[in-house]
């Protein structure tokens, strides 16, 4: 739940307005508004404490206009989730005047005039901030405090690496804005997800994103932005005639995320404070198929020059009816190639088509159609007559006692994988509209913030519209946790199914006396894990909970477990302040917080002497590993961890590698480095003008392979200090082979000894006696192997594109 204004705010308060009175009515509303208001039973503040320090730290202020002395007065009330009011807690107004609410959580600020305010309250580490308008008609304003993870963002220039002033840190609704150091910091963002925006006068904008189910986390991240200038363009057709209104999205370089814009009357586009580096342009229109470029920016200079031009696509037209033959209004036609709403006579049209084979089919509201294939040549034209057949699934969801369930997911797939999805209503009822004729696996899953996976599975046809769904009842698990006879006051509680006990993120739950409940559990056998700082994961299989029960756990007992101590150095001796410690068992969460240790992974800092120190590693450390890493001073490998305590890493000088990709295709999203001595590997990610970097590798020989190709890898050495280039060659003309083997087998396998390297492109399946395609191929020879046993030469022509090859499987 985001920490800003919701239900239970009132905008700006009546000068010398009577407390006792707005407090009734605050009451009144409050329990209007019961029904409708989120709460989660772990985030409550359950217990005053000492109140923090009167201000945020002067790094994160916001930016406040000065406060013009007047006559008005601004009061107010802080409550927390479960609407109780919170004493001690302290309220700052613009920044920098402070008060603290009574034992009924009031608080007031006198001598004001009219205007806009920034409020922020904070207790413990529940946080809220607000704008508030104030005059003479104001009512009192409400401030509800939530629990939320906080992200700290030190945004710096990427050219001399100093800090940049007055960039704005930007989440939906919220701003923050970095101080002289170049820090800005966000508090009570949203749990899971969620994207930040960070931009700066003269500097190409970045966009992040962060996620934590932590209130008690503060994630932390640097920001280097370039310098940034426009770029703009034209968008054409073939007659070099104006395309006005097509979309062009700028893919930007080292990113996923892009920028987009529309075309004026006279096909021009424009993008400002464009990075340097290789960019790519699309762009394409209601009618004409997308086209791309791939360019050069060196973030300072201006570039007005980029043109693309687009040609005429293919279209799709034709009516819909029913099986009468009367024409279906609002019927959804799609199609690989686009999609389409028939007008009220039944027609549709499907343009900026590309030119080949295209299935296109309708759904309406109680029905579908069979598929339709048609062939179509560049800028060629097909009518086509879609009829819908009725095949609706519809039903009811109800629970033990035939009481109709609300929001539950059905969830209905065929054999070929296409799925429909609806929730159920008020009554209970669910209508998949339009679904395809044939058998369906329907799923229904009821699942909320706290409901724990509990699904019910049944097999129907098409057109059965009396689908009855029952629902198990839901139980309770609860139980509390102890470390050396004391109640722990803030831990992590997963409920995963079992066997997969580390399915899923820790909850976060602050409870003095160490008790949590997970209410809404379905009947089934579960595992529960207790994570938290300063103590060891503990798990618990074979929970079984029966509908409707309430499963009470006792005192769940959790151990101190070991510490782990070290210090981090470099090759001479040299003590390394903020390394990162990384230690993990199966995986690292880069993330850190409660999912880390849910994960058993850990990420600590040094500090100023190159120290660091974890605590509630498990006993048990079989299959742990410890490494650590500094953005200047290099890497320490990963190593097993053992027995012992104390754990001492030298980091070793490293190297990059600086790469380009020739004939880039779609779908080509990154790269990977194995290192040939070690066997370990480290991933980049593919811009969109086909360069990639390869941070920290360790010196020595690697294999650079691009991932999602069938393309032989290539060598490349690693020497510490230096920045190596490396370019790898794609296929300009890729071929597919389609693989049919006579006789049947259970899977194949494709070798390339093109390089210096022997590499498996492929393993593929092949037991139904269908070819098998293998995309992307290189013209030239491979070693195919049937069964791994048998084994042949392939050799794959420079044409055609589609090439269908065939052997004889073993006697």
């Amino acid at each position: 739940m985001p920490c800003g204004p919701g239900l239970t705010t009132w905008i700006g308060m009546a000068p010398r307005f009577p407390f006792r009175r707005w407090l009734a009515l605050a009451g009144l509303v409050l329990a209007l508004a019961v029904g409708v208001m989120a709460s989660s039973e772990h985030a409550a503040i359950h217990e005053p404490s000492p109140a923090r320090s009167a201000a945020l730290p002067p790094a994160f202020h916001r930016v406040f206009a000065a406060i013009t002395p007047g006559t008005l007065r601004l009061e107010g009330q802080v409550i927390d989730v479960e609407r109780q009011p919170v004493a001690g807690a302290t309220v700052t107004l613009a920044g920098n005047r402070v008060s603290h609410t009574e034992a009924d959580g009031s608080f007031a600020f006198e001598q004001l005039a009219p205007g806009d305010y920034a409020l922020a309250a904070e207790y413990a580490d529940a946080y809220t901030e607000q704008d508030t308008a104030l005059d003479d008609t104001s009512e009192p304003v409400m401030l509800t405090l939530r629990r939320g993870p906080s992200l700290v963002v030190h945004v710096l220039d990427a050219i001399d690496r100093k800090p940049i002033a007055g960039a704005t840190i930007s989440t939906l609704d919220r701003t923050a804005v970095t101080d002289a150091r170049g820090d800005a910091r966000l508090r009570c963002l949203d749990f899971g997800a969620e994207r930040i925006a960070i931009t700066a006068l003269g500097y190409a904008s970045q966009r992040i994103s962060v996620a934590s189910l932590d209130p008690a986390e503060t994630m932390e991240r640097t920001i280097i932005l370039d310098l940034g200038a426009a770029v703009s363009g034209l968008v054409l057709d073939r007659d070099g005639k104006p395309i006005a209104e097509a979309d062009v999205e700028l893919r930007v370089a080292g990113d996923l995320w892009s920028e987009r814009a529309t075309t004026d009357a006279a096909g021009r586009w424009a993008m400002p404070l464009v990075g340097p580096g290789k960019h790519a342009i699309n762009a394409s229109s209601s009618l004409h198929l997308e086209s791309s470029l791939v360019f050069d920016h060196d973030g300072v200079t201006e570039r007005s020059d980029l043109v693309l031009k687009l040609e005429t696509g293919a279209r799709i037209t034709g009516i819909v009816v029913d099986e009468r033959g009367v024409p279906v209004e609002g019927a959804q036609i799609g199609s690989g190639a686009g999609s389409a709403i028939a007008d009220a006579s039944g027609r549709f049209a499907i343009t900026a088509v590309p030119e080949g084979k295209h299935e296109v089919f309708a759904v309406g509201k109680r029905g579908a159609s069979s598929s339709t294939h048609v062939t179509l040549a560049a800028g060629g034209h097909a009518e086509i007559r879609l009829v819908l057949i009725t095949s609706s699934i519809a039903g009811i969801v109800v629970d033990q006692r035939g009481e109709p369930v609300e929001d539950v997911l059905v969830f209905a797939m065929r054999p070929d994988h296409q799925s429909y999805l609806a929730y159920s209503d008020e009554q209970g009822r669910f209508d998949l509209e339009g679904v395809r004729p044939g058998s369906y696996d329907v799923t229904a899953e009821r699942r909320s913030d706290d409901t724990r996976e509990l699904e019910v599975k049944l097999h129907v046809k098409h057109g059965d519209r009396s689908v009855r769904i029952v629902m198990p009842d839901l139980g309770t698990v609860s139980g509390r946790v102890m470390l050396a006879g004391q109640p722990v006051p803030y831990f992590g509680f997963l409920l995963a199914p079992e066997p997969d006990a580390s399915h899923g993120d820790p909850v976060a739950v602050r409870s003095r006396d160490g008790r949590f409940r997970q209410r809404h559990v379905g009947p089934g056998t579960w595992s529960v894990v207790i994570v938290g700082p300063g103590f060891e994961r503990r798990a618990i299989n074979g929970i079984r909970v029966a509908p409707g029960q309430h499963l009470e756990l006792g005192d769940i007992l959790v151990s101190r477990g070991r510490t782990v101590t070290g210090q981090v150095t470099d090759s001479r001796g040299a003590v390394i302040g903020g390394a990162s410690v990384r230690m993990y068992r199966h995986r690292l969460d880069d993330e850190g917080g409660l999912a880390g240790l849910g994960s058993e992974s850990w990420i600590v800092r040094t500090d100023a002497g190159g120290h660091y120190r974890i605590e509630g590693v498990p006993v048990d450390v079989s299959g742990m590993m410890i490494d650590a890493r500094h953005d200047r001073r290099g890497i320490a490998l990963e190593r097993p961890l053992g027995d012992t305590d104390r754990h001492d890493l030298v980091l070793i000088a490293t190297g990059s590698i600086d790469g380009t990709i020739a004939n880039l295709r779609r779908g080509i999203r990154s790269v990977t480095a194995r290192n040939l001595a070690e066997g370990t590997s480290w991933d980049a990610r593919v811009d969109a003008g086909g360069s990639f970097h390869l941070e920290h590798l360790p010196p020595g020989d690697y294999q650079i392979r691009v991932d999602n190709t069938p393309v032989p890898p290539v060598g490349a050495t690693v020497v510490a200090g230096r920045r190596s280039a490396l370019a790898i060659d794609l296929p300009a003309v890729a071929i597919t082979v389609a693989i049919q083997v006579r006789g049947g087998c259970s899977y194949l396998s494709l070798t390339s000894h093109a390089s210096r390297f022997s590499e498996q492109l492929a393993f593929e399946s092949c037991r139904n006696d269908e070819p098998v395609e293998i995309d992307g191929l290189a013209p030239g020879a491979y070693e195919l192997c049937i069964e791994t046993t048998r084994c042949s030469q392939l050799v794959v022509s420079p044409s055609p594109h589609r090439q269908l090859i065939t052997v004889e499987s073993a006697p």
